[in-house]
């Protein structure tokens, strides 16, 4: 097992509105000791919590969007700790078996205490196989809010129950958002409250990463089960208050209509028509994207250069005529946005375009190859990345997308999903930064695996 690096940054900007904004992304490789993705869900939880006990009289709120959740997953989540950064199916095992000194506990705990802490918590789930009396994640918190009466007042959850929860109706996110959090003494450009706690405002955590149970065996406690064991990434973004309330809006979407599909889709396509869904900046200076699905219309192959960011930076691409994308998925689909993704690149001809894929399944085709008039696939890989780069290398712009929306039809035009864009448009000579952590190790170790 490797101790390689597995945290990227930070990458810092100004924007013309005074928000400074900080960014890190992390990458997890199955041949890592360190689960650095699913991690960051139970560090930030309890960076909020140190945050509120030292700042009570500051409102936190934290919203937790995630698809599947398993109840064993532990983190071990106290700084300094022998067990820090660790994730692993059991509380104690491995090489911290007898060691007394471990803290970690059960992520959907760090969900709870965090309510109890008094923080408002909204928390939404799918678990889609998890119904009735097999629903663990919503028998353990009914059974930790059963007389507690401060953290039923701060903590809301909902189990989304759409048709075809395993397909087309699934609620696919995987993020967070928190309005404090608490930073690191030496981490640079954090606010200081009146306390003298070093914090950020307005968090948000995008993930590649469902909450998949792991082993508890003592060779494998630390690795997700074994059919999860896939590379996976994450970013977050501090400071950054547009993109934060744009994420919010999202969840709200979700949270409110949990119980109803189609009042969902309304609800997004109500909030898109009104552009109070998408952020799409103005300021050169910002650089964020952020896309919330699904698209408005709906159309059956999702090809929308409006509201689907692939859409709208393969037609970049092709007209730039000289550029790379690099796709690194869980799923490419040759279905109507497959299809017509691989014609128009398979069309375009352009003696300048590269293109390298990786991806674990086509569920319409097999691995033949998707882009055959452009070298590079790796069809099969163990990733469950949702990552799009695309380098527009003649005008010297730079885009790196992560989220939750593999390269299928319906992840843009019927399951709730969202895309994180970094834009990048450094002068000549000058570096891209994000777009080089996307490339290596993100891509390059799923596309050599």
């Amino acid at each position: 097992m490797s101790d390689r690096k597995n945290i990227y940054g930070p990458f810092n900007w100004e924007l013309s509105n005074g928000d400074k904004v900080r960014g890190k992304l992390y990458a997890y490789n199955p041949a890592y000791k360190k689960e650095s993705v699913i991690f960051k869900y139970g560090d930030l939880l309890n960076r909020a919590i140190r945050f509120k006990q030292g700042n009570s009289e500051i409102e936190v709120e934290i919203r937790f969007a995630i698809y599947k959740m398993a109840k064993k997953v532990y983190i071990g989540y106290v700084p300094g700790s022998v067990s820090y950064g660790w994730v692993g199916g059991t509380e104690k095992y491995g090489a911290f078996k007898e060691d007394e000194k471990v803290k970690s506990e059960k992520l959907i705990y760090s969900v709870f205490k965090a309510a109890e802490a008094g923080i408002k918590v909204e928390f939404v789930y799918h678990n889609p196989d998890d119904n009735g009396a097999d629903d663990e994640i919503g028998k353990y918190l009914k059974e930790q809010l059963e007389g507690n009466t401060v953290a039923s007042a701060n903590l809301t959850y909902r189990k989304v129950s759409w048709p075809a929860g395993d397909t087309t109706g699934q609620q696919h996110n995987k993020f967070m958002t928190l309005s404090h959090i608490k930073a690191d003494s030496d981490d640079g450009d954090a606010l200081t409250s009146a306390n003298g706690t070093p914090y950020y405002r307005n968090a948000v955590y995008v993930s590649t990463a469902n909450v998949d149970k792991f082993g508890t065996e003592e060779d494998d406690w630390y690795k997700p089960d074994s059919s999860h064991r896939m590379f996976q990434n994450g970013a977050t973004i501090y400071g950054h208050s547009a993109l934060y309330q744009r994420y919010n809006t999202y969840f709200g979407l979700v949270c409110e209509n949990y119980n109803n599909q189609t009042n969902f889709w309304n609800a997004v396509t109500a909030s898109h028509c009104a552009k109070e869904l998408n952020w799409i900046p103005t300021d050169a200076n910002d650089p964020c994207e952020a896309y919330f699905f699904p698209i408005p219309n709906r159309i059956a192959n999702a090809w929308d250069a409006e509201f689907n960011p692939l859409v709208k930076y393969v037609n970049k691409l092709i007209e730039s005529s000289n550029g790379y994308l690099k796709i690194n998925v869980y799923h490419l689909k040759t279905d109507a946005f497959g299809d017509k993704l691989i014609d128009i690149l398979n069309d375009a001809n352009l003696d300048n375009l590269n293109i390298k894929s990786v991806f674990k399944k086509n569920s319409a085709g097999d691995g033949k190859a998707v882009f055959p008039k452009y070298n590079g696939q790796n069809f099969g890989a163990s990733t469950h990345a949702k990552n799009y780069m695309f380098a527009l290398s003649d005008i010297r712009q730079y885009y790196s997308m992560i989220g939750s929306a593999n390269a299928k039809a319906d992840a843009f035009n019927s399951k709730a999903n969202n895309i994180l864009v970094f834009c990048e448009r450094p002068a000549k000579g000058r570096a891209h930064p994000v777009y080089d952590v996307f490339k290596q190790p993100m891509f390059e170790d799923a596309y050599d695996s």
